[in-house]
């Protein structure tokens, strides 16, 4: 586990053509915050696995301004959302975190 990692978000313009089917504009929409990363179901401490994909778990504090369609950026690499962002609620409210898991896809 990385924690206190510095790592950007970025949030899409999205837009609709003509057929109604959607895209995704990166690059407008920028946050820096700190989180957690956990490599997920690599193996090795890097989350690869041999399919040439990473997968990582951001832990992130409540109010990141994430989504299913984000970007994050970690180390000047672009890795995708994998599903819907999930925020855990502590009874306290002062463990409360948003785990986000990410894909990157090798090219």
């Amino acid at each position: 586990m990385i924690s206190g990692q510095l790592i950007t978000i970025s949030n899409p313009m999205i837009s609709y053509d003509t057929h109604g089917d959607r895209s995704l504009h990166y690059g407008n929409d920028i946050t820096q915050v700190r989180a957690v990363l956990a490599p997920e179901n690599g193996g090795e401490e890097n989350g690869k696995t041999d399919l040439g994909v990473t997968r990582m778990v951001a832990y992130l504090l409540p109010g990141a301004p994430v989504s299913r369609d984000s970007q994050l950026i970690i180390d000047g690499e672009v890795f995708e959302v994998d599903g819907e962002p999930k925020k855990w609620d502590s009874v306290s409210g002062q463990l409360d975190f948003i785990e986000t898991h990410l894909v990157k896809r090798e090219t």
